[in-house]
């Protein structure tokens, strides 16, 4: 047997799984949600200009501020970024996220954006996108009216003239 360990054997099923599940709604987002509005999409049409039928399903948003347009920019942000890669999608001008809650961290973008897969072994073809946001001012301060969604830390709380 070439994986004895039962209990590594099911971590690495339960892995595949995920994978193939993401691979699926990802599949689904293009073809059956998306679909003919892909040309569009990729040519930069904006998502409030597009005719992306979205059922409203539930009764909470995620938050206060949530509407039709943020569903609408978050299923094309999965399609253009990738799954999970919620900074670029805020970061992504041509999406709603950017202007209502202001630029993602910038370590976690550069994180996100600088993900380079394992599998390419050594791959001279390979040329990772390189991604820049040069709309984005990466200081300090959020701009005018944008919710704070940073956690305090103890840090933050010191004056740094009183150094």
């Amino acid at each position: 047997m070439l994986l004895p360990d039962e209990g590594f054997r099911k971590h690495l099923q339960h892995q595949c799984n995920k994978v193939l599940l993401r691979v699926r709604m990802l599949y689904y987002l293009r073809t059956e949600i998306i679909g003919n509005l892909i040309t569009a999409i990729d040519e930069g049409v904006k998502p409030e200009a597009l005719d992306l039928e979205i059922i409203d399903r539930i009764q909470d948003p995620p938050t206060v501020w949530w509407d039709h347009e943020c569903d609408k920019s978050l299923l094309i942000g999965i399609y253009k970024h990738g799954y999970e890669k919620y900074s670029l999608i805020r970061a992504d001008s041509s999406l709603c996220f950017l202007e209502r809650v202001g630029p993602p961290d910038e370590r976690a973008l550069a994180a996100e954006a600088n993900f380079e897969p394992e599998d390419t072994d050594g791959d001279p073809e390979y040329k990772p996108a390189r991604l820049t946001f040069p709309e984005i001012d990466f200081d300090d301060s959020p701009a005018p009216g944008t919710p704070n969604t940073e956690p305090a830390s103890p840090a933050s709380n010191v004056d740094p003239k009183s150094k």
